[in-house]
């Protein structure tokens, strides 16, 4: 038993298990337990890469941490099939272009979490690597973490998972030349951890994981693990929130997090239990069940389609996160074999030119001297990636390379502009009036396709720099036009602000013009508020009350802010209240016809059901 075992143990139960352990899970139990939901990922993987535009975290990202943990144990399933999902998601890597010009850009932890896959398959640093590190460098907000847009529980929807994991790829990733730079940003984001106060089993073991990825100290680690340990039920798992039974999703995730960052051994009897607790739990399919706590009127992820993984429409994305993660548990308690490395696959960026490094991740002065020694200030890809779209992060290279007469105007295959690369780094306003200065574009003519229709303003909304919104405002950008997030969500700069709950961004379009309610058939994916209040943004919420947003407007998918408040399980109850003091109409319905009470006692979310039964007329 591990001495932090023993610590956790005294501190809970006032023992230290002096008494015989029980007797470890065979194994051969463990091998086994693993075979069928390897196989039954792979079947789904194959349905969802047939049709999905994007590398998910449920069907590409976690199951390459299962693939790797197998592989590591000579555990026999389709090696071919796990470098097919190693290539897929890797293969962004190779098209250089697309990494600069970000016409699929969604959320700031998509880099990353595209970067910790790079990191467990063994990618060394490269163009492209560098490309999503400086980018997540910039990203960070001043407090040292890292906003998300994504509200699915329990992978993602708060600050905490995302400021770890985007740590961890600024961490691996980011080059030497910005090794400076590359620890403030550390230093920043664990500051921003110990400050930070968990709720949730996720952000617990993201919490836990951050830590350890900022380099925390170990008292400060051993206590995260004792908060983590603290959740654990007495039939040996965890569940997501305190109210809620085990599942596998919680319980796998936090063994891999105990093992990982606390040094947990799974020989220890916290880590057994956790393994019994699984291996009960089990389906006969090779499954483990987890259900989903999205309500289907939730606008938050592109439409559904039938992965074929069990557990039906309502529960099977969240039920191969949650058989992942207990997989990984398991063969973390398999010894590693030795084994020869597997080779990687070419997964590195086509474009190899050195001037493309030295635009990318050189100084000022190494450009000025690239430039003397005869390197075009024009020069680009074979994408039409200029090098003044490689050095937009930096207003010293910008100024060289404008100096040499770089076109300020040049776009490459994806529609982009050097400014428009430039609006997407926060901190980086110096670029921006620069290029403004020169010339640069803010509407791109009618002869330019822009991929996803990209607007400048939609990447400085989510960068979250109100300077940059403001130099481009002031030079003419348009405040309403919409980007197609995700190839077809129509997102105007407003509503990517709102998702990431930046309050000050919001406020700062709204007084310059932007559409605080837009019309059903303008806003399919929901209004500023109604997406306030899914995304249970507080202040925000507040905010947009006291600017006047409708408080019973009905969007496109016919809801009210109030009905969402009763839909979302993590929601603040202050939420509900504010609405209600606004004027909402508790009679108002789904197109179901259930009406907020109603939705709230289905979905047994009492603190939201407490508020909504104590505002009832006559009571």
């Amino acid at each position: 038993m591990t001495r932090l075992s023993i610590l956790l143990l005294v501190v809970f139960t006032g023992t230290t298990f002096a008494q015989e352990k029980p007797k470890l899970i065979e194994e051969a139990t463990l091998k086994d337990a693993v075979k069928k939901p390897l196989q039954l990922i792979k079947k789904s993987q194959e349905v969802f890469n047939q049709k999905a535009m994007c590398n998910s975290c449920h069907h590409n990202i976690l199951p390459i941490l299962a693939h790797s943990a197998a592989s590591n144990r000579g555990i026999e399933f389709d090696a071919a099939h796990a470098r097919e999902t190693m290539v897929r998601c890797l293969s962004e890597g190779k098209n250089f272009d697309m990494l600069v010009q970000r016409f699929m850009y969604i959320d700031d932890p998509d880099d990353a979490w595209n970067l910790f896959v790079a990191q467990i398959s063994g990618v060394p640093q490269n163009i492209s690597t560098s490309a999503r590190a400086q980018f997540l460098a910039s990203a960070q907000r001043e407090d040292g973490s890292w906003f998300t847009m994504d509200t699915r529980p329990p992978q993602a929807y708060g600050r905490i998972t995302a400021t770890a994991i985007s740590a961890f790829g600024v961490k691996h990733y980011l080059p030497d030349s910005f090794k400076g730079e590359r620890q403030a940003v550390l230093d920043r984001a664990r500051a921003w951890l110990l400050k930070a106060s968990p709720k949730t089993t996720e952000e617990r073991v993201f919490h836990l994981l951050g830590l350890l990825w900022t380099g925390a100290a170990e008292a400060d680690r051993k206590q995260a693990a004792k908060e983590v340990l603290a959740g654990q039920h007495t039939d040996g798992g965890w569940s997501q929130l305190s109210h809620l039974g085990s599942d596998s999703y919680s319980t796998g995730q936090v063994l891999y997090a105990l093992h990982q960052a606390a040094g947990l051994a799974t020989d220890d009897p916290v880590y057994q239990g956790g393994l019994r607790y699984l291996l009960k739990t089990q389906e006969a399919d090779g499954s483990w069940k987890v259900e989903s706590r999205l309500q289907p009127s939730v606008p938050v992820s592109p439409e559904y389609f039938n992965a074929l993984f069990p557990h039906g429409r309502r529960h099977q994305y969240i039920a191969i996160m949650g058989t992942t993660w207990a997989t990984v548990a398991i063969l973390q308690a398999v010894p590693q074999v030795d084994k020869k490395p597997d080779s990687l696959p070419d997964v590195q960026p086509e474009e190899k030119d050195e001037w493309i490094s030295i635009a990318l991740n050189g100084s000022a002065a190494d450009l000025k001297k690239a430039l003397d020694g005869g390197m075009k200030p024009n020069s680009k890809t074979t994408g039409g990636t200029t090098a003044l779209m490689l050095a937009a992060r930096d207003p010293a290279k910008v100024k060289v390379l404008l100096d040499a007469g770089a076109d300020v105007k040049a776009r490459g295959k994806f529609g982009f502009n050097a400014l428009m690369v430039a609006a997407r780094f926060r901190g980086n306003v110096e670029s921006v009036r620069l290029l403004l200065k020169s010339g640069a574009e803010v509407k791109p003519g009618k002869d330019v396709k822009l991929e996803n229709n990209l607007q400048v303003m939609y990447l400085a909304a989510t960068s979250g720099d109100l300077q940059i919104a403001k130099a481009l405002l002031d030079a003419g950008a348009p405040i309403n036009d919409i980007t197609l997030v995700v190839g077809g969500i129509p997102t105007p700069p407003v509503l990517a602000a709102t998702l990431r709950g930046d309050t000050h961004m919001v406020e700062y379009l709204l007084s310059r013009g932007a559409e605080l309610n837009p019309s059903p058939e303008a806003s399919p994916m929901g209004t500023p508020l109604g997406r306030a209040v899914v995304n249970n943004h507080v202040e925000l919420v507040k905010l947009l009350l006291a600017k006047r947003a409708k408080v019973n407007q009905v969007d496109g998918l016919g809801m009210t802010p109030l009905l969402y408040a009763a839909t979302v399980d993590f929601a603040d109850p202050t939420i509900t209240q504010m609405l209600l003091d606004a004027g909402a109409d508790q009679k108002a319905k789904d197109k179901q016809g259930r009406t907020s009470l109603e939705l709230a006692k289905e979905y047994k979310h009492g603190a939201v059901e407490g508020v909504l039964a104590g505002k009832q007329p006559g009571r």
